[in-house]
């Protein structure tokens, strides 16, 4: 088959898209939306970076208060 053919395949079994209430919201609108439940996995990456720095911190100022 020649590139002509294919068009023309494509071309006869195209669908028209239903569009609901005449409005097609666009990739960015429905992608932007922010999902409900999900925690920021940053935030507990924050506390868990506070939490391991600071052990050896109190570990170091221990010693060095005690002699």
């Amino acid at each position: 088959m020649s590139k002509n053919q294919y068009e023309l395949d494509f071309e006869n079994h195209r669908r028209e898209i239903p569009i609901n209430g005449g409005y097609m919201p666009s990739r960015t609108e429905i992608h932007s939306k922010k999902k409900d439940g999900q925690p920021n996995p940053l935030k507990l990456i924050t506390i868990f970076l506070a939490i391991f720095t600071s052990i050896p911190i109190l570990f170091l100022l221990y010693v060095l208060v005690g002699l």
